[in-house]
């Protein structure tokens, strides 16, 4: 399945979770270098990059609830 297929709020919700666990691999010090192994990786499996970049950002912030506070 696409990730096209999948609303927005959707596809930031699989990112976050592949995020998480990408980063969990191998935690990445700070948010540019998380960007650079984690966020390329997202774009590789189909997301855009202000989805792998929100996800990223998720993960880092701490929230595995992608949705506004």
């Amino acid at each position: 399945m696409a990730v096209a297929e999948f609303g927005e709020a959707d596809q930031l919700a699989a990112a976050t979770q592949i995020a998480e666990r990408l980063y969990a691999r191998r935690p990445s010090p700070g948010y540019r270098e998380m960007l650079d192994d984690v966020g390329t990786k997202l774009v590789r499996r189909g997301f855009s990059v202000s989805v792998a970049r929100a996800a990223c950002h998720t993960v880092l912030a701490g929230r595995s609830d992608p949705s506004p506070a």
